[in-house]
């Protein structure tokens, strides 16, 4: 019975983890994408003046956001769970995109 036990209790304790990872590196790569999106906006604004704009670039730049954003809400669809996304996104967000 305390094999059967401790047994149960490894593997939630593993899945756990593992799903705590994935939900860390997910939102690290939508912080990531968020802030490169940012970059590409500003320095987009600023080379408009001298009519620099890589609009493809910033085309597929917008379609890979999109597709991953897509990706995550699919993957996180329960509320609580798109909320902790959410929240480990804007945290690492405000302190690696400034």
């Amino acid at each position: 019975m305390k094999t059967i036990y401790r047994t149960i209790c490894i593997t939630f304790l593993v899945l756990t983890a593992s799903c705590s990872g994935s939900m860390e590196s997910d939102a690290k790569k939508m912080a990531d994408l968020m802030c490169e999106s940012m970059q590409k906006a500003m320095g987009g604004a600023l080379d408009a003046f001298d009519g620099n704009t890589n609009m493809k670039d910033l085309e597929a730049h917008g379609k890979n956001l999109r597709a991953f954003q897509q990706k995550m809400m699919d993957k996180y669809d329960d509320l609580e769970e798109r909320h902790a996304f959410d929240s480990k996104v804007r945290k690492l967000m405000l302190e690696n995109c400034i």
